[in-house]
């Protein structure tokens, strides 16, 4: 977004904030404690990485030593740096969510073709965990991306004013990505829930008693 145009931006911008606002007017009758949650996340980040920088531009334009210097200072940056690091996130939840379910699904179609199978478990459970980890990590960059908006208005020379418009599309664009994967989530859940109560499912549920055919239900 670097290249594009201050009127481009803001443009951009608008439509991200009615992508936005869609979004929550879709969720806030039956998940408004997610979108409070959401907005917690992202106003928490907001504030301390606000003051964070603040301390910091105000120690280093005076050139005093601050206990950012060292070690505190490295944790910092580390902090922000990964959460940033959006490409290193999603690997790691794939990485995460592939540990955990194809394990599952190999034991079950090669143990099934014996009938020893047992359906994958937990499947639901882990793929809220990844979702939701990887909506709050969006959450959270935007807050960073905002406080870096902000912090663009004074803090040169590591950034001017002309990059708050900028950043400040960015963090739009973050939170609304996280609004939008969480009415994703919600809809193929319900989706799902349609699907299973088709009739024509009933030739996966043969297939099922297939691959289980020997193993007891439990009493």
């Amino acid at each position: 977004m670097s290249e594009l145009s201050a009127v481009t931006l803001s443009l951009l911008g608008l439509t991200l904030l009615v992508t936005l606002c869609l979004s929550i007017m879709i969720l806030r009758r039956d998940h408004p404690h997610h979108v409070h949650t959401l907005w917690y996340i992202f106003s928490l980040t907001l504030c301390s990485v606000s003051v964070l920088f603040l301390y910091i531009y105000e120690n280093a334009t005076s050139g005093q030593n601050t206990f950012l210097s060292g070690t505190p200072g490295t944790i910092a940056t580390f902090f922000i740096d990964t959460s940033m690091d959006v490409r290193g996130e999603l690997h790691i939840l794939a990485i995460l969510g592939a540990l955990f379910i194809l394990p599952q699904i190999l034991s079950y179609l090669i143990s099934g073709l014996f009938g020893c199978g047992s359906p994958p478990v937990l499947v639901s459970t882990i793929s809220k965990v990844v979702t939701w980890s990887f909506i709050k990590f969006l959450c959270i960059l935007s807050g960073i991306l905002a406080a870096q908006s902000i912090f663009a208005l004074y803090g040169h020379p590591y950034l001017y004013p002309k990059d708050s418009i900028r950043k400040c599309v960015d963090a739009i664009f973050m939170i609304s990505l996280s609004f939008f994967i969480m009415v994703m989530y919600y809809k193929v859940e319900v989706l799902h829930a349609f699907i299973v109560k088709r009739p024509r499912l009933k030739r996966f549920e043969s297939f099922a008693r297939f691959m289980t055919r020997y193993r007891k239900s439990p009493v």
